[in-house]
């Protein structure tokens, strides 16, 4: 598959990324906020770059898990970052209360890694709950 050629250039461009994943190692990391509270949650991002699924902020509903960051690169690696790039988080919830729960700790974190094609697929995730949240 690694050498096949391909004489349409629109397909070429589609299956460079399936030529990639099948060819070389890569990994990939994801980071998740899962909302089990009763509120809506806002994360707020201070730098939009390098991985992040939005701009400024982003709302997350009660029983509701949203993927904030995405990233893939061609490497081999076992590590799972939880704590890259969390420093760029703020968390905030409706009026009147406020998440004790601190976002940028790595230990509030969930890191999961599994063996991809030649590489490994990391997941962080951060949950928060009720019992997360008081009245400020």
């Amino acid at each position: 598959a690694c050498h096949m050629r391909n004489k349409v250039t629109l397909t070429l461009i589609a299956t460079v990324g399936l030529i990639f994943s099948a060819c070389n190692p890569y990994s990939t990391w994801e980071k998740s906020v899962v909302n089990n509270s009763s509120k809506d949650i806002i994360i707020y991002v201070s730098d939009s770059g390098g991985g992040f699924q939005f701009t400024d902020s982003i709302i997350i509903a009660p029983a509701t898990q949203e993927i904030i960051y995405s990233f893939g690169d061609v490497v081999k690696s076992e590590a799972t970052e939880c704590d890259l790039y969390i420093s760029r988080l703020t968390i905030a919830t409706d009026s009147g209360f406020i998440v004790t729960k601190d976002i940028q700790s790595a230990d509030n974190w969930a890191g999961d890694t599994k063996d991809a094609d030649k590489g490994f697929d990391h997941s962080c995730v951060y949950t928060v709950t009720d019992s997360d949240i008081i009245e400020d």
